[in-house]
């Protein structure tokens, strides 16, 4: 699935319980995870989660301390991840 003019560098489904699993990487060294499924924040209506990545060493980890969110971002329409997405990407290294 691509958000505008971002395209997932994994994508996946879960076989359990059948929940998206969409993770994008960008060159400043942020990425996001993005989900939907009957358990993420908005999943049971149709809707996206969002958690910000921060690449540490080799590994890419869930963030809370950037200027978007202190938190995961819950019940997104794609209009809205999107929107997240291009903030995340724009950030300075």
């Amino acid at each position: 699935m691509h958000f505008g003019k971002f395209t997932p560098w994994t994508a996946w489904h879960d076989v359990l319980d059948g929940t998206e699993h969409y993770e994008f990487r960008f060159p400043n060294g942020y990425g996001a995870s993005v989900i939907r499924g009957p358990y993420s924040y908005g999943g049971p209506q149709g809707l996206f989660e969002l958690a910000v990545l921060k690449k540490h060493r080799k590994y890419w980890e869930i963030t809370y301390r950037t200027p978007l969110t202190a938190d995961v971002l819950g019940s997104l329409w794609p209009d809205e991840v999107t929107a997240a997405l291009q903030k995340i990407s724009s950030w300075k290294k």
